[in-house]
């Protein structure tokens, strides 16, 4: 959704809840497959899609609790992000799930928090002698009979990532985040409802998202007792050719960036939907 779109939106609220819409703008870092030849800084893990991950030395490869390896999503490089206050400024963190149909989701279960690895790398660990992307795959890997959320697992897909805005939008939204600001979810709501030509540019967003708010295709999940709720990521199949989530669906991993700043991923929890 351009800039214009999103404050025709703002302008089309009513007087009464227009500040309290206002309120709900995000920081959001948007990321799109970058330009062929782009190329990270020396000694820098670049963010990517897919392909070999940063690993610390020694450190094995994440599997599952069937001992199968798992799917490597994505890593981000925060240092490569434009600023999004509360998220850190520097560091790396990895996104893998559990390769299987329904990528480790049980869905009586709900949000999944076991079929889940997400690691943190701070600088110093990013820099440690001998620190630097895996060797190889592990035996097994993006093996055909299983589902896997990258359409090329096996080949990295450098991310570029530009600086943007974005409101809650869709229909469907995590309780505890309506439940702050009833009357503003409410007056984009009635927006939306009105003009079908910004609730179609609503739908504009990004390949891999870091920040802003959850797009949920489905009914909101519930939050796992005692987890945050804040969007770290989200990963969007319709948009960049890079993810198959089911029929267009869409990926996201929440947490509490603080945390993650102190290196602390201890919280986190991710759904997907298509």
């Amino acid at each position: 959704m351009s800039e214009a779109d999103r404050q025709r939106m703002i302008d089309r609220v009513p007087e009464p809840d227009r500040a309290a819409v206002r309120a709900l703008l995000r920081p959001v870092a948007a990321g799109a497959p970058a330009p062929a030849g782009a190329v990270g800084g020396a000694g820098v893990p670049r963010s990517q899609v897919g392909g070999l991950p940063f690993q610390a030395p020694r450190e094995a490869w994440p599997h599952d609790h069937e001992d199968r390896p798992m799917s490597f999503l994505v890593q981000i490089d925060f240092s490569e992000l434009p600023p999004l206050p509360d998220f850190p400024r520097a560091g790396l963190l990895q996104w893998f799930v559990r390769s299987d149909q329904a990528y480790g989701v049980d869905v009586e279960e709900g949000p999944e928090t076991t079929g889940l690895a997400v690691r943190w790398y701070d600088e110093a660990a990013l820099a440690a002698p001998g620190a630097g992307p895996a060797a190889d795959y592990p035996d097994g890997y993006a093996d055909p009979r299983f589902a896997n959320a990258v359409l090329d697992p096996r080949t990295a897909r450098p991310l570029v990532f530009a600086a943007a805005t974005m409101l809650p939008i869709g229909w469907e939204h995590l309780a505890e985040d309506v439940a702050a600001s009833p009357a503003a979810y409410a007056a984009l709501e009635r927006v939306a409802e009105d003009d079908d030509d910004l609730a179609e540019a609503a739908q504009d967003l990004a390949a891999v998202q870091v920040g802003g708010w959850p797009h949920l295709v489905q009914g909101p999940p519930d939050v796992p007792p005692g987890r945050p709720h804040r969007l770290l990521v989200r990963l969007d199949s319709e948009v960049g050719g890079l993810f198959e989530w089911g029929d267009m669906g869409a990926a996201h991993l929440f947490g509490d960036p603080a945390a993650l700043a102190r290196g602390d991923v201890s919280g986190c929890w991710w759904e997907w939907a298509c």
